[in-house]
């Protein structure tokens, strides 16, 4: 990198008062930057701030957008007391986060990055990575990032000249294998991860870092038959009032109220779908069914019901006279013009789900063309040398048929996602990379399965990263089953793509896609709540407690004698590659990590239940 980075150094401490403070950690920090290449220079800007976020917020704003630094160290107050504010401040401010570098800190400085909570991001042009407060682990800290700092300084300033060598330099020194940008656990058994770089993280936290990274997509006109289940992106009002005229409520007769009782000459009739030009006059009324328009000058129905027959035409059977039995009230059983509707008022708001009843408004509004939000386009790639077409036979042996294809786009088609089938890939480097380029070229989300776990052909990860230069936000969540559910983003051209690694056991892949998948498509397609519907039901049998919480496979029932809650019963055996578990299934139960003091959840415990 030419030149030497600006950088600046954030001392937070409520004990900034006191002089060693700053003596210990501030000098300490600097002498350790000014050692390296790339801050030579005196460091530009130094401080010492209290545990308050506001503050903090302030001074990393000042140096980010007015002072311009490059890079940002900020020291203490990342761990779990009440006044360690620092990630928070920081995540406060900042407009992209660095998962890599923060999951890169977890990993390398474990265990004892279990009791810190410092995030890692950019703002505009700066990046800020929190440090904790002692100097020996700011650098053991600053040694896990300092080999890349170079350039990342450059992808900040877009020093395109600069980003280009590095890429030819990166290339050039990697061994014939790694020419694609492999990294050490693509070049043999023999140098794989024999621990995964990747932290595990919670469910909720996963979902929330894969939720942030979905935009909600364009916008498109669709006509009223293929609006059904759609998100409406723009207001939709209605351009007529409904009714547009007054409407009776009630089959009988069109008068005058201030008539009153008594009887009444029939002069005709008023029909649903005609309206004849006549003035109605007193002691006067007409015939008038449902739905029909009120004739001018009438201002009350009556119903037959509350009516006899005085006289009538022997020959037509027409009636000449009635006697209304019931003084009518004005304004009785009709409907005013726009009572149901007013004209202009909103008849589909943005970000409404478009259901049977909402199409029939839309209907009788003369709404044939609904703009609605995007579908995402969705790509499913199986990938795995022992996988073959479902309609393989016979079966070859060492080899399975795939049925994750098939669970995977069924799934998507019943929440209304359509999917392309980019087929299987096998487990070799150049094939995977080539069925994964195709792909990313056409769709919006690609959802893979198999590939990211731990073994040596387990290659996504590695490509995600060094061929396509992806981010991985998680490569390890906290569940069963699904542990080593991956989600990454790429950027093709300009825009950016979205992927999951979905582990290749049928029943973990249908599980993951329900908790990950679905709720990013419907984030994309304009739902403002994008999740599944949880639910409390008593388990009916006890189910034995796994270390990591688990999503168990069931049945649920919802009317039960002598109950007013819903029931659930396990679909028995719950192994990740049997997929009998998820046939039939309708619900996950949401169990709980095994404790030392609950190892079971035992028949009439209550637990959250996922609706599928």
């Amino acid at each position: 990198m030419s030149g030497s980075a600006r950088c600046g150094l954030l001392i937070i401490s409520d004990r900034c008062h006191r002089k060693e403070v700053a003596d210990e950690s501030g000098p300490a920090l600097a002498e350790l930057l000014r050692s390296t290449k790339h801050f030579q220079n005196v460091v530009e800007a130094s401080q010492c701030v209290p545990d308050d976020q506001h503050v903090i917020r302030e001074v990393l704003i000042h140096w980010a957008d007015v002072k311009r630094l490059d890079f940002v160290i900020t020291s203490g107050g990342t761990g779990f007391g009440v006044r360690d504010v620092t990630p928070e401040a920081t995540s406060a401010i900042i407009d992209r986060t660095a998962h890599g570098m923060m999951s890169a800190l977890y990993q390398q400085s474990y265990p004892h990055s279990i009791l810190s909570r410092g995030v890692c991001g950019i703002r505009k042009r700066t990046l800020i990575v929190n440090f904790p407060g002692s100097p020996k682990a700011c650098r053991e800290c600053f040694a896990i990032i300092e080999p890349k700092i170079s350039h990342i300084m450059e992808l900040l300033k877009n020093d395109t000249q600069a980003i280009a060598k590095a890429h030819h330099e990166t290339v050039a020194t990697q061994p014939p294998s790694a020419a694609v940008g492999a990294d050490d656990s693509r070049r043999g058994p023999a140098f794989r991860h024999r621990k995964s770089p990747f932290p595990i993280i919670p469910v909720p936290d996963a979902q929330q870092m894969m939720l942030k990274e979905c935009d909600i997509g364009g916008q498109e006109m669709v006509s009223l038959r293929d609006a059904l289940g759609r998100i409406v992106a723009e207001q939709i009002t209605a351009k007529d009032p409904l009714p547009p005229f007054r409407a009776s409520t009630k089959d009988g007769y069109a008068v005058l109220s201030a008539d009153g009782d008594g009887e009444r000459k029939v002069v005709g009739a008023c029909h649903a779908g005609g309206m004849e030009d006549v003035q109605l006059v007193s002691g006067c009324c007409m015939r008038i069914t449902t739905g029909a328009p009120v004739p001018a000058g009438a201002d009350a129905v009556v119903q037959v019901e509350d009516t006899e027959l005085v006289q009538h035409d022997d020959k037509s059977g027409e009636e000449l006279v009635i006697r209304i039995l019931k003084r009518p009230q004005s304004s009785q059983d009709i409907r005013p013009v726009g009572s149901d509707i007013a004209a202009g008022s909103v008849v589909a708001d943005i970000g409404s789900r478009i259901d049977p009843a909402c199409l029939g408004v839309l209907a009788t509004c003369g709404i044939v063309y609904v703009p609605v939000y995007a579908k995402p386009l969705v790509g499913l790639l199986s990938t795995g040398d022992e996988l073959v077409m479902p309609e393989t036979s016979p079966l070859p042996i060492g080899k399975i048929r795939d049925s994750n294809k098939t669970v995977l786009l069924s799934t998507l088609a019943k929440h209304g996602f359509s999917a392309m089938d980019f087929g299987i890939a096998s487990d070799k480097e150049d094939i995977l990379i080539d069925a994964m380029r195709r792909a990313l070229s056409v769709v919006d989300v690609l959802v893979l399965t198999g590939g990211v776990s731990m073994g040596e052909k387990d290659l996504v990860k590695s490509i995600l990263t060094t061929v396509f230069g992806g981010t991985i936000h998680f490569g390890r969540v906290f569940m069963k089953p699904g542990l080593p559910t991956t989600f990454a983003t790429v950027n093709v051209g300009e825009k950016k793509k979205l992927v999951f690694g979905l582990p290749g056991n049928p029943v973990s892949a249908a599980v993951t896609c329900n908790l990950f998948v679905l709720p990013a498509l419907r984030k994309m397609s304009g739902y403002v709540n994008p999740q599944y519907t949880v639910v409390r039901a008593e388990v009916v049998k006890d189910v034995k407690l796994d270390p990591r919480p688990e999503f168990h496979r069931a049945v649920i029932e919802w009317t039960v004698a002598g109950k007013n809650w819903p029931v659930v019963h396990s679909t028995g055996n719950q192994i990740s590659s049997r997929l009998l578990s998820v046939s039939g299934a309708d619900v996950l139960m949401c169990l709980p990590a095994k404790t030392d003091d609950k190892t079971v959840l035992y028949a009439g415990d209550f637990t959250d239940t996922i609706l599928l």
